[in-house]
């Protein structure tokens, strides 16, 4: 499995994390392309799924980013859940790791899931990386250095977003499921679509 960071990417002193963050997220994706099928135990509160492939992904994911960079500070979703949050108050930086979003579309058995990692200093994000494990495709983009999609094998394409592109006139949920809780709210107030 090969995700190669093209060379505009290379050059930016965010690099050598933003490589740790490209191999976890990858390497993770492809772990959950693996257990796709197996035997799933779940936990479902009525807002949000949970299953033991949430925390294996989220254990593989912090096992590599935590010993690449042991004196830095990770949030990650299902440590803040089981109330394990880091202190991050007076922090400069720190990761956010999401090891599995889209679970219920994973237990259902559609593509809309992806691992995503990303690093944040002073309030601004600097480093954003997103793999979507049913394409073999991991979006990478470090502040003022540009955005890219990383294909396996394949290289790196350059993303730019058209300012002549229209906005759509209402909002796109793209999920399995009608979202609930905040975002049921912004989906009811807004009029949204759901594309499932």
């Amino acid at each position: 499995m090969t995700y190669i960071l093209p060379q505009e990417l290379k050059a930016s002193p965010w690099a050598a994390r933003t490589e740790v963050a490209v191999a976890a997220v990858t390497s993770c994706g492809a772990a959950l392309r693996a257990l796709r099928g197996a035997q799933i135990l779940a936990t479902d509160d009525g807002v949000q799924l949970k299953t033991n492939v949430d925390l294996a992904a989220e254990g593989w994911v912090l096992g590599l980013m935590e010993a690449s960079f042991p004196n830095e500070l990770f949030l990650s979703e299902e440590r803040y859940d089981n109330g394990r949050a880091p202190v991050l108050e007076g922090a400069r930086g720190f990761w956010t790791v999401d090891a599995l979003d889209g679970t219920r579309s994973y237990v259902d058995g559609f593509d809309g899931y992806c691992v995503q990692v990303a690093y944040i200093e002073n309030g601004v994000v600097e480093v954003g990386v997103i793999a979507e494990p049913a394409n073999s495709t991991c979006f990478v983009a470090i502040r003022g250095q540009g955005a890219f999609a990383l294909t396996e094998g394949a290289g790196a394409r350059s993303l730019k977003l058209d300012p002549s592109s229209a906005w759509p006139a209402k909002p796109r949920f793209v999920d399995s499921t009608l979202p609930k809780g905040p975002a049921g709210a912004v989906f009811e107030r807004l009029g949204a679509d759901l594309l499932e």
